[in-house]
């Protein structure tokens, strides 16, 4: 599983930052939930589902110098967030 995250191609990085929206927007919303409020009046938490995918864009680009998963994760991080200010400004 290891070697996995070392490769260069564009399905790790499909993983990567999917996974770590998809794992920190469950978090929040678990959150959410834990305090008893409502999901439909904190909508706008789920920002915080970009942070760790911005620190992973950070970490392939300047750790390991990977610029298929660079360019992978920012693609996704974009595409997510016009969905997200979609949802926000509805």
């Amino acid at each position: 599983m290891g070697n996995f995250f070392k490769k260069d191609s564009v399905v790790t990085g499909l993983v990567v930052s999917l996974g770590s929206e998809i794992v920190s927007a469950v978090l929040i919303v678990a959150g959410i939930y834990i305090a008893g409020e409502s999901f439909c009046e904190h909508v706008r938490w789920m920002g915080g589902a970009f942070i760790a995918p911005v620190l992973l864009l950070r970490y392939y680009a300047k750790k390991q110098s990977f610029p298929t998963i660079t360019k992978t994760i920012i693609v996704v991080l974009f595409l997510s967030f016009v969905v997200y200010m979609f949802f926000v400004l509805r």
